[in-house]
């Protein structure tokens, strides 16, 4: 994707720090767009810690990538591929942007419309997949759902999910277990674990 970024973008731009890995302390910038809430460094230090080891070499997917926070997080901690996609084309301008500064040539910008994106199987299964939409889409359900409808998971991958703490309506497949679970402020993130294919 060409870049289209002007000098006065970069300066306007907001900024957030990698926590850890190949790429820790550079920084990841973007601009605001309808519904972007980027997760925080707490929030991706306590994911990442969660995930371990289970993030190096693994093949990722970030359904509703935003900033990039998770993405280039994955990357700087070993992910072999990851899958970032939007469907605001100035967020896929930053995150082309982004990778290309950081030379990250295990990411992949896709921009489209994710619950449309997932009808069309992965070359190969995602191990890790983030699902953190903008809470007003109400479409994590939907989207948990036809990451198994249309085979793009791993045996045994993780997913990370982030919903408001009110949110009563969130229903994953049955063959999801809940790994780990916490409430700060007004989010609620879960990492589920996969542990059987559907019957």
């Amino acid at each position: 994707m060409p870049n289209k970024l002007s000098s006065g973008d970069l300066k306007r731009a907001s900024k957030l720090k990698i926590i850890a890995g190949q790429w820790r302390s550079r920084q990841v910038l973007f601009a605001p767009t309808p519904g972007l809430r980027p997760t925080g460094n707490r929030g991706r230090e306590r994911l990442f810690n969660w995930l371990g080891a289970d993030i190096r070499g693994a093949h990722c997917a970030d359904l509703f990538a935003g900033s990039g926070a998770l993405t280039f997080e994955a990357a700087s901690r070993g992910a072999a591929t990851c899958i970032a996609i939007d469907n605001h084309p100035l967020a896929l301008e930053w995150l082309a942007y982004n990778a290309q500064q950081l030379r990250a040539e295990q990411v992949l910008c896709r921009c489209g419309d994710s619950l449309e994106l997932l009808k069309t199987p992965p070359a190969r299964p995602m191990d890790v997949v983030f699902i953190d939409p903008p809470f007003a889409l109400n479409c994590s359900s939907e989207a948990c759902h036809k990451l198994e409808q249309y085979d793009w998971l791993a045996d045994n991958a993780m997913m990370y999910v982030e919903l408001p703490k009110d949110n009563e309506g969130f229903y994953p497949p049955t063959n999801w277990q809940l790994w780990r679970q916490q409430i700060n402020g007004d989010v609620d993130s879960r990492l589920y674990k996969r542990i059987e294919p559907p019957s």
